[in-house]
């Protein structure tokens, strides 16, 4: 099968649902995860990987993690087919209702909306037949309808964190 039979597929990974998925399955042994070679593994021999999305917002709160995640996101820009999108942290407030005090709380905010406006605008450029997410959000929920509701030649594929990676990367 040739080029021109293949479905075009673009990835869209949540890296935080995938980071977190992955620990809570393998611990710390995926933790530098190829996701190119992973889009690409996960793709059928009927389909041909475009690009890959790979969506993160840089950690604030602990300066050890953050090296971590620089430098992995460093690795990541040197793959061919990996765009790298940020979203950002922000501090929320908590309440603690037993101890009457107040606690910081950093949260990732814009990576489902970040999702959410490429596979869109994505759809409408015609760049993908077939988007494959990685992620556990929820609120992705919407886009993903709009998408297959105004385009019904293009399909949504999701892959819930984790994905079986002992299996897709040997």
């Amino acid at each position: 099968m040739d080029n021109l039979d293949k479905n075009r597929v673009i990835f869209y990974i949540d890296g935080f649902s995938l980071y977190h998925g992955m620990r809570e399955a393998f611990g710390r042994k995926y933790l530098w995860l190829n996701i190119e070679k992973l889009a690409e593994n996960l793709c059928k021999p009927s389909e041909e990987l475009i690009q890959v999305n790979y969506f993160t917002a840089l950690i604030q709160e602990n300066p050890g993690k953050q090296k971590r995640q620089e430098t992995y996101i460093e690795a990541l820009k040197t793959l061919p087919k990996v765009t790298i999108y940020h979203g950002k942290y922000s501090i929320e407030k908590i309440d603690c209702i037993f101890c009457q005090q107040t606690f910081n709380k950093w949260r990732e905010k814009m990576t489902d909306v970040n999702i959410s406006v490429r596979m869109i605008s994505d759809a409408f450029e015609d760049k993908f037949d077939i988007a494959k997410l990685i992620s556990g959000d929820k609120d992705l929920q919407s886009p993903i309808k709009e998408i297959v509701e105004k385009f019904e030649q293009k399909s949504v594929i999701v892959c819930f964190p984790p994905v079986d990676l002992d299996n897709q990367l040997t």
